[in-house]
């Protein structure tokens, strides 16, 4: 065989072919510089509460506070109930006999249903203890030597008068008066005095003044009647004797 001749000169480009099928991907190229940051974005809208959590751990006692100003007093509060009674004491020794008190009566009197004086003027009556009376008597003697009757040693108050009827309109009036002495002295000098007038009230009664009397003095009631109108009249008064 002969030499191989010279390369001849290259024929003109032919037709291109058809595509051929698509290569395997080519390994990942190298990442990029960062981009320049871009501007904030608008603020969302808040999303939903979220659930709560789980309580967490007890927290250390904290340092004990300073005592706080006392505060006003309350109300009082309702009484309670009574407790029960306590046991008896035992019984005390008997006291000494006291002295003897003096024996206190009552001595009582009055018109014995007479009617008392009036008319004219001031009509003077008298009565004694157990309904004795003589009426329309001017002087204190005589009246006194008829009714009054005889007292120990004493002291006579709280008196009282009734009537069965009021005196009248004033200065219509009874004043009564009790009376100590004998068949030839007055009883002017007696405070024991109590006063009926009036068209409400037939009674008086004189609970302060008292009287006193020595053994054997007189007592009896004086009725000085002026204008009033003619009633029956009884009285009462407390008489205790001296200590003996």
């Amino acid at each position: 065989m002969g030499a191989a001749g010279a390369t001849g000169p290259a024929g003109a480009d032919g037709a291109v072919g058809a595509k051929g099928d698509k290569g395997d991907a080519g390994a990942t190229g190298a990442v990029g510089a960062a981009g320049a940051t871009g501007a904030t974005g608008a603020v969302g809208a808040a999303g939903a509460t979220g659930a709560a959590g789980a309580q967490g751990l007890k927290g250390d006692t904290g340092t004990t506070g300073t005592t706080g100003a006392t505060g006003a007093a309350g109300a009082q509060g309702i009484q309670g109930l009574q407790g029960n009674p306590g046991t008896t004491g035992t019984t005390g020794a008997t006291g000494a006999t006291g002295p003897a008190g003096a024996g206190v009566t009552y001595l009582h009197g009055g018109s014995n249903g007479v009617v008392l004086s009036s008319g004219a003027g001031t009509k003077i009556d008298w009565m004694g203890p157990g309904n004795g009376v003589v009426v329309n008597q001017s002087t204190v003697t005589t009246g006194t030597a008829l009714v009054g009757a005889p007292m120990p040693a004493g002291s006579a108050d709280h008196f009282r008068v009734f009537m069965n009827g009021t005196a009248g309109t004033a200065p219509k009036q009874y004043v009564f008066t009790v009376c100590k002495g004998t068949a030839t002295t007055a009883c002017s000098s007696s405070t024991l005095t109590c006063t009926v007038t009036g068209t409400t009230d037939p009674t008086c009664t004189d609970p302060i003044d008292s009287l006193t009397f020595s053994d054997g003095d007189l007592v009896s009631v004086e009725s000085a009647n002026t204008g009033g109108t003619a009633h029956v009249a009884g009285w009462s008064l407390r008489f205790t004797p001296s200590a003996p």
